[in-house]
């Protein structure tokens, strides 16, 4: 089983139908978004978007970024899908959520020990370079929309999403950790 990796919808409409279209392919199982799912308060495109999942029967873990307001980020965590903060199960995988890395103490903590770990930004470099006893199995970012690739860290992995907007997303699969960029 696969997850799909989208980031940075911004409330495109086209967004929306990309979802719809990664939500019916049979491999998928769920779709983890790192943040910018809309501009401003747009918490219909964000329900829009829970109700296509709802629908195809899919699993969905998201957090907001920087570009997502407060009726926003209120959908978000009054949602199943939230992971902001939360630890949420998909099979074999831990997946922890976290939308502003300002929110968190330390990149080092047991929450994110061996999980997905999800953020809007892109992890800090310097925290990547030694390894952490309690680090993410791998590291999920958006937030830079061209940008699309896997990086190893002596910490953990580093997948960089890039925008759906442009048509691009990622695919996790769930048992071998192998990691494509696809288009729609």
């Amino acid at each position: 089983m696969k997850l799909a990796l989208i980031s940075d919808l911004h409330s495109q409409k086209a967004c929306l139908r990309s979802v719809e279209k990664i939500s019916n392919q049979q491999k998928i199982g769920g779709i983890i978004c790192s943040g910018d799912n809309t501009v401003g308060d747009d918490a219909e495109f964000i329900r829009q978007i829970f109700s296509i999942l709802k629908r195809e029967g899919k699993r969905g873990f998201f957090i907001w970024g920087n570009s997502d307001q407060e009726n926003v980020r209120k959908e978000i965590l009054e949602n199943d899908f939230n992971i902001h903060l939360e630890k949420k199960e998909f099979l074999s995988l831990k997946i922890f959520g976290l939308s502003y890395m300002e929110d968190y103490v330390a990149f080092d903590s047991s929450l994110v020990k061996g999980s997905i770990f999800v953020t809007h930004q892109p992890p800090i470099q310097q925290a990547l370079l030694k390894k952490c006893q309690n680090a993410p199995l791998m590291h999920i970012s958006g937030h830079l929309h061209k940008k699309a690739f896997v990086k190893e860290y002596p910490a953990t992995t580093h997948i960089q999403v890039p925008t759906l907007i442009d048509g691009r997303y990622a695919l996790l699969d769930e048992k071998t950790k192998e990691v494509e960029f696809e288009y729609i």
